[in-house]
């Protein structure tokens, strides 16, 4: 009589599928010489309880097993089949199924599940032709296993006072090392199977298992993966930790530095600082001459004989000379000894025929109008500067040329003072614009590359509209709609959407205080708004919520009232 058979599914996955052509070749070996070898069947019997429910007596009763059904002691009527666990042909058991192919089987006795497992997975061992990657599995199991055992074996010597040892002698706790030797691999294998399991994704399994991917490429694979992961986590981080310490947020155009620089009047930048591209970088002009030609003399031009220049450069003779020819030609300002930058970090391979260029030029530039130098740092006032470079391994490296932040600081600090302009026209990903603003200085700056602006905006830089114009204060009054007059010394960005900003630095968190309401022809209401803080020139918005409608216009008394109102408040 056959019996009633039923597939385990947690015994189910202790088997290894098998290949396309594997099982293609079973089938086909079953349909033309039918099962030959017997399935392996299993029945729990100690976890049966000591009396079941028969339809016959109506009441619980003792039983027998019988030939696959559980038998009453009392009627010896068969009143239910017994469940039959398949622990070995499952594959078989389902073609036979599907095709209406008679099997055989053959029970094991075992004490319970964890001993069916072990007996799987060493049968497993024996029989079939498995790669590294599906032996080790199969060894994780038999470690879990081991370790169930002997906790079972522990828990039965203490509650009948015998060793554990004479409750099972034929299990053996097996080391890790044991487990590797059962399984035919290393351990070194095993550890790490172990964390491909835990960290790799299904694409990476499924090509282990079908001997598509080596476990050596699979582990090298998830170790990439980590360190990029904990190094995005630390970069992260990095920009956070920065971005919560602005004080004042720095504004940044995508626009050229040429460009850029024309919208600054003459003498009205107190640092210029910046980090240009290296004649090694500069593409789109025939040599660094002439690029450096393009823009330092303007920058000359519009930076304030009181304040100062800091220029990185390359070491290259040519890119020297190109500088120099610049500044020697130029009597606005002293050309100081250039600075120098030594990083000892990233020296990278040794040349055979000179030595390896591990330090940058500051061009700096001063006059005998300049503020003194913040020298409260003796150590700080060498020419030499050794600091190392950003670190990628660390996380606060986000560009190759990026400049350290505690060198930048320390420049910014000994150069300028809080509520200075510092510029930046080759902005980048925005370093000395953060610490400029950090440090209480109103940070400004440009690039071309919107990489960099995004990586700069996501550091916290505010990323300005280009279509938006400045405005003098003459020019104003043309401008609709527009408030017929503004407090001195700010200028007027008018934004596509209408709304008004009039605005020096941006402080953040810089709360605006609602100082009136007016109404425009609509009769919607119109918040007016105006700096809480009197460390940066006035800030202005008009507009429902935050912003003008496009289609609102302001009456000419409503304006009249605007400028009443920030009269009485300044």
């Amino acid at each position: 009589m056959s019996k009633k058979l039923i597939v385990n599914t947690e015994l189910r996955k202790l088997i290894p599928d098998l290949t396309t052509e594997e099982l293609h070749n079973l089938k086909e070996s079953i349909l033309a010489d039918g099962c030959r070898d017997s399935l392996i069947i299993w029945h729990d019997k100690k976890s049966e309880p000591e009396k079941r429910h028969c339809n016959h007596c109506r009441k619980e009763v003792s039983f027998v097993l019988s030939d696959g059904f559980y038998q009453c002691t009392e009627c010896q009527t068969n009143f239910a089949e017994i469940d039959y666990t398949i622990i070995d042909g499952h594959n078989r058991f389902e073609i036979c199924q599907n095709n209406g192919i008679e099997f055989q089987t053959i029970e094991r006795d075992f004490d319970n599940i964890l001993l069916v497992k072990q007996w799987m997975i060493k049968n497993q061992y024996s029989r079939r032709n498995l790669n590294a990657y599906q032996r080790s599995l199969l060894a994780l199991e038999l470690e879990d296993i081991y370790k169930e055992l002997a906790k079972s074996n522990l828990r039965l010597s203490k509650g009948h006072g015998i060793k554990g040892s004479e409750i099972s002698p034929t299990v053996k706790i097996d080391t890790r090392e044991e487990i590797a030797k059962e399984g035919a691999v290393s351990s070194n294998t095993i550890s790490k199977v172990k964390r491909i399991v835990t960290e790799a994704d299904n694409k990476i399994k499924e090509k282990l298992n079908s001997g598509e991917m080596s476990i050596n490429q699979a582990f090298k694979e998830i170790k990439a993966d980590d360190k990029s992961i904990k190094l995005k986590e630390k970069k992260a981080e990095y920009v956070e930790k920065f971005k919560g310490e602005l004080i004042i947020i720095p504004e940044v155009y995508k626009m050229s530095c040429q460009d850029y620089l024309q919208t600054f009047e003459d003498n009205s930048i107190d640092l210029l600082y910046t980090d240009p591209p290296y004649m090694t970088d500069v593409t789109n002009v025939p040599d660094i001459k002439a690029f450096t030609e393009s823009w330092l003399p303007l920058a000359i031009q519009k930076t304030k004989k009181s304040g100062r220049m800091l220029i990185f450069s390359g070491a290259y003779p040519e890119e020297m000379e190109a500088f120099l020819k610049i500044l020697r030609a130029q009597d606005k300002f002293i050309v100081d000894c250039p600075l120098v930058w030594i990083f000892n970090n990233t020296l990278g391979v040794t040349p055979k025929m000179h030595y390896n260029l591990n330090y940058q030029l500051i061009w700096h530039l001063y006059s005998n109008e300049s503020a003194p130098l913040d020298t409260s740092v003796t150590n700080d006032m060498f020419s030499a500067q050794v600091k190392n470079a950003p670190d990628a391994r660390i996380g606060n490296k986000l560009h190759p040329w990026q400049k350290p932040d505690d060198l930048v600081i320390k420049h910014i600090t000994q150069t300028t003072k809080k509520g200075d302009m510092v510029v930046d026209p080759f902005t980048c990903t925005g370093t000395f614009l953060i610490a400029a603003g950090r440090l209480e200085r109103i940070g400004k700056g440009c690039d071309v590359n919107q990489v960099n602006l995004d990586i700069a905006i996501s550091r916290g830089c505010r990323l300005m509209n280009n279509k938006q114009e400045t405005s003098s204060i003459e020019e104003l009054s043309s401008i609709e709609p527009a408030i017929d007059a503004v407090e001195p010394n700010t200028t007027a960005s008018i934004e596509t959407t209408q709304s008004i900003n009039i605005s020096g630095g941006i402080k953040k968190d810089d709360l605006l205080d609602i100082v009136g309401d007016v109404e425009d022809k609509n009769g919607n209401k119109l918040n007016v708004c105006r700096s809480s803080r009197e460390l940066l020139p006035l800030t202005v918005k008009v507009g429902q919520g935050n912003q003008l409608g496009k289609n609102s216009v302001l009456h000419k008394k409503d304006r009249r009232k605007i400028k009443k109102m920030f009269q009485s408040k300044s």
